[in-house]
């Protein structure tokens, strides 16, 4: 108990900050969770579901050894106490993209299925290896990760203002799609593979959310109140 305490109480390492601003930043580019909090699909706590999702992303992968631990390890270079050490472990990308989906249809209330989640998983993995490439960390492989951390928070600045279009199609009749989805479709798959993710949130997430169920009048006049049903 006591070594929870002190993990907790220990100030945070620069690596575990820069992994911390990664995630928070990967989260503004995407279109679907800034449409989701901005519209709250997830009620009015929406921002808040949407920062439980991040920490637990951080708490998840980027547990390690405090500052003054790997100072010592770093002073003792080579020896066994340095050699213990290691890193936070990476992500597994088809997890956490499940853990997206899954947060995302339950707390969101719609779901995921453009691709968007896996583009999301990727990104912090790519971002997790790249922070913690060395361990202990480096001069050379911390600037080297900010330049990457950067690189998102210049995206990010770019989007400010910027409106999010995202089309939501129904799911009451899965053989049913708006007919003017099916080229935009493939559009949006090529931009949510795509390294350089379209920032302007246009066409980049589309979402499948469950529609509220809405009341059958039968012939005699009985209302029947049909339930929603996870796919």
């Amino acid at each position: 108990m006591a070594s929870t305490s002190t993990a907790v109480d220990a100030a945070p390492t620069r690596t575990q900050l820069l992994f911390a601003r990664a995630v928070i930043l990967t989260m503004e580019l995407w279109p679907a969770m800034r449409l989701a909090v901005s519209e709250q699909w997830g009620g009015v706590d929406s921002a808040d579901k949407k920062q439980f999702l991040i920490s637990h992303i951080c708490d998840s992968y980027s547990e390690e050894p405090s500052a003054s631990v790997q100072q010592e390890a770093i002073a003792n270079s080579g020896s066994s106490s340095s050699a213990s050490l290691q890193a936070p472990k990476v992500p597994d990308v088809d997890d956490l993209a499940e853990t997206l989906e899954m947060y995302f249809e339950d707390e969101y209330e719609s779901k995921i299925e453009d691709g968007s989640a896996d583009w999301i998983a990727g990104r912090i993995v790519h971002l997790h290896k790249c922070i913690y490439a060395a361990f202990p960390p480096t001069q050379q492989s911390l600037e080297n990760a900010e330049q990457e951390v950067n690189k998102l928070y210049e995206a990010t600045v770019r989007l400010k203002g910027q409106k999010v279009e995202i089309q939501r199609t129904q799911q009451e009749n899965g053989d049913e799609q708006d007919g003017s989805g099916d080229s935009s479709s493939d559009e949006e798959h090529d931009h949510s593979h795509n390294d350089n993710m379209d920032v302007d949130g246009e066409g980049s997430a589309q979402q499948q959310p469950r529609e509220r169920p809405q009341p059958v009048v039968d012939e005699d006049g009985f209302t029947t109140v049909v339930k929603g049903r996870r796919r």
